[in-house]
């Protein structure tokens, strides 16, 4: 099933273009002139610098309240973008002319299902990741690789068993963590499937982005590239809720 998954994520996005341009490019769009408008587009990535808090000056401080807007502003953005999505999906709900619908309830939802997920997972992450950073580092480069993609690996298998969360609080249908673990219980296969074939498209788009943002064409490039990659794993994830928790046919 996982490969039925797969193809069928990828449907959603290739039979719906028109509405996926019109659910991302304005949004997309907004965000990319904000963050070059702010002047710390840094090389290769399109986040600002990590600023040293301990000794902040009137302009630091400024830099730093504008930098801390902007992230908030791109946060807000990404939420609607995904909730518009996961909504279509589930509940054909169509964007406006050229952005999807605002859903304020849905969107803080989202943000604290997302949070919820993030403090579940920090410590075996936290915990996984200095075995692979120990092993990894003292094997060399090729030892770290595949270090790194077993993390990958753990990191898509668990997150996945209890994001089904997130498209629940996008259409408005709450769901505890619990609920989506117990949901995906008879799954561990299809999911670790599912997680190993992500694991492999998020390395090789990870070192397409590395070869390409070299310039502003490139990082344009990188970040569509990015884009996609995260509108396809919500696609994965809005697919798995709605074959098993609705109970729909692939």
């Amino acid at each position: 099933m996982s490969l039925q998954i797969l193809l069928h994520s990828y449907r959603m996005i290739a039979d719906n273009l028109s509405d996926v341009i019109r659910i991302t490019f304005v949004p997309w769009l907004a965000i990319l002139a904000l963050l070059f408008a702010s002047n710390n587009v840094r090389f290769g990535t399109m986040f600002p610098e990590p600023m040293d808090i301990t000794n902040l000056s009137d302009e630091t401080t400024e830099a730093f309240l504008i930098t801390l807007a902007i992230l908030i502003v791109t946060l807000c953005v990404y939420l609607w973008v995904i909730v518009g999505w996961h909504r279509f999906i589930l509940l054909g709900e169509g964007p406006n002319r050229f952005f999807p619908n605002w859903h304020g309830d849905q969107n803080i939802a989202y943000f604290l299902s997302s949070l919820m997920i993030f403090l579940t997972m920090i410590i075996p992450m936290l915990i996984f990741g200095a075995i692979v950073a120990s092993i990894g580092i003292s094997g060399g480069y090729t030892v770290f690789f595949i270090m790194s993609f077993l993390f990958s690996l753990f990191i898509w298998f668990i997150g996945t068993r209890i994001s089904l969360v997130l498209p629940a609080a996008a259409i408005g249908t709450p769901m505890k963590i619990s609920e989506s673990w117990e949901a995906t219980e008879g799954e561990n296969m299809t999911i670790f499937k599912l997680a190993l074939m992500l694991s492999a498209i998020t390395a090789i788009v990870g070192l397409l982005v590395k070869a390409i943002a070299f310039n502003i064409v490139g990082i344009l490039l990188a970040q569509l590239l990015n884009g996609l990659l995260g509108l396809y794993s919500v696609s994965i994830i809005t697919t798995l809720y709605g074959v098993l928790i609705e109970k729909r046919e692939l």
